[in-house]
Parts: C-alpha cells; structure tokens; sequence
C-alpha cells in the first residue's frame, strides 16, 4: 500500500544531524513545518511480554493531514527519570526535544522504564531480556498506528534518542530486535564548545579515532561472548539436520574466529541464503550498519 509521508526540505539539514547524533536505530526523512502549542497527551500503556505494564506518551508529528505518515522517534529518560510528558518539550545542549522533532517531521514516543512508576515491574539494567524486549513491545506498537511510516509491515521507521541511560537502551533494543537495521554512533571531534568553555573528556583528551575503536572493541568482544555462548546449544542442534538449525550452526563457527580476530559480523562473507537469514536472526550488534556522526559543537 502507498503511504504518503513527510519529505525533507533544503532548509531541514543540521536539525536531522543532531537527531541522528542521538539515535540508536535508524532515521530518515524529514520536515520543517511550523505550529502552535500542543495539546497535552494522555498516558498510554502497552503490555511487555510477561505482562509488566510499560507507559508511554505518543505524539504524533505536527501538521499531518489525513492520510500523511511520518518517521517515529523513541526517546528514552535518564535512568530513575519519567518519561517526556510535554509536546513542546525544547531541546537540551545534548538531546533533541519532543516540540523540536515533531515540527521537524518525527513522531515521537517517549516512555516510562520498567520499574519506574507509573510502568510496572522491577527496574534492569543493560538487559536485553526484558528492557530491549520492552522497547520492542514499544516498536511494535507503533507500526500499528495510522501517523506511523513503514519499512514493511509491522516494521516502522524508527530512530532512537536519549542521554544516559536513554542512550544505553539503543543497544539493548539493537541485539534482540531485528528491526533496528543500523546504529548511529556520535563522536566527539570539539575541544571546547562554542561558548569557549572546556567540556572534559572520559579519557582525557579529545581522539575520535580512538573513540571509535573503543567503542567497535566493546561492541565486538559483547558479539564474542553471545556466539561463544550459543555454540553448544547450536551444535547439539545441528545434529537433527534440520536445515535452518545447520545454517546457525555454520555461522556461529564463522563467526568465532572472525570476532576473536578483531572484527565486526558484518564483515563475514557469505552467500549461502540460509546463512545469511541465519545470521539477521541472531541480531547480532556488529553485524548492523553503522553511521560515524562527527559532534564539532
């Protein structure tokens, strides 16, 4: 089915980048489009999958008309903190607000951790078991909403923002959700902000090159750990000759030695289609796409 949906405009390029500086999954398209205050949102609420309750506020992109669908961002609280409740929320120095990326052409989705009140459940941290799979009840929630635009069906067009905490569950999402197709990775490349003050840095000076290769190691060696965990099971799995059990197996082995080596699942070649469908369901962190955005401000 044809979905109409928002287009970028000349004028629309660094809001997008500083958006997409944020984001943990993917975003495209979008639109410079003015309106007046919001109307305040009712909190929704969704049910994970075992059955803790997840609350959450939608917004949908300002100025579409009937018909008109649009990209959706997830924007994720601190940790302990609630979720934006407010749809003309301004942009911080860091993070882009609600108001901001609604006029810009986003929907925005913004929600409550579970075991932060008023979502249910016991608070985890850095877990994809429960905090990714709640994201991906979240994600699956919007692809059945009427502003939302469609990769395929039941796949929207999702970004992913937040500071902190915000920004941590992008990669838990990531390794269990096929549907994250891409990870935007924001580099530091400024010694001083723009007003002249000092922003220090983690490690005390100011090496993109090295952030980057930082990150790329962390993420590869949590790849390692996940394929070195799988194997026995796969192995004892492949002896059925069940084929798509045999193709996870192969891939697994492949990976091992590729990852211990130092690189991404992405680089693994292969051509087989069992394979590589294989390797899309094993939602591997490495073996997404990955987008460099420089911070210079």
């Amino acid at each position: 089915m044809h979905q109409e949906s928002h287009k970028p405009t000349a004028g629309s390029t660094r809001g997008p980048v500083r958006m997409l500086a944020a984001a943990g999954a993917i975003a495209v398209a979008s639109a410079a489009l003015g309106a007046g205050p919001a109307a305040a949102q009712d909190l929704n609420t969704i049910t994970s999958f075992d059955g803790t309750a997840i609350t959450f506020y939608w917004f949908p992109a300002v100025g579409l008309s009937d018909g008109q669908k649009a990209p959706t961002v997830l924007q994720g609280p601190g940790f302990g903190g609630q979720a934006q409740s407010n749809p003309d929320a301004p942009s911080s120095p860091s993070i882009p607000g609600v108001g901001d990326l609604r006029r810009a052409g986003y929907n925005v989705l913004t929600w409550n951790l579970r075991g932060i009140s008023p979502s249910g459940g016991q608070a985890q941290l850095n877990n994809p078991d429960f905090e990714g799979r709640d994201v991906s009840a979240l994600i699956t929630w919007v692809s059945e909403q009427t502003e939302a635009q469609l990769d395929a069906t039941g796949d929207p067009r999702v970004g992913m923002t937040g500071g902190s905490y915000g920004g941590g569950i992008q990669l838990s999402t990531a390794a269990i959700d096929q549907r994250v197709d891409a990870i935007v990775q924001v580099v530091r490349c400024f010694e001083q902000k723009s007003g002249g003050e000092d922003v220090t840095h983690v490690d005390g000076s100011v090496d993109p090159i090295r952030d980057i290769e930082t990150i790329a190691t962390e993420l590869i060696l949590a790849d390692l750990q996940t394929v070195e965990n799988a194997l026995p099971k796969a192995e004892r799995a492949a002896k059925s000759r069940d084929p798509g059990d045999m193709a996870r197996y192969s891939v697994l082995k492949k990976l091992e030695p590729l990852l211990s080596d130092g690189k991404p699942a992405r680089t693994l070649k292969i051509e087989d289609p069992s394979e590589v469908k294989a390797l899309r369901q094993m939602t591997l962190i490495t073996s997404k796409k990955v987008l460099y955005v420089a911070n210079v401000d």
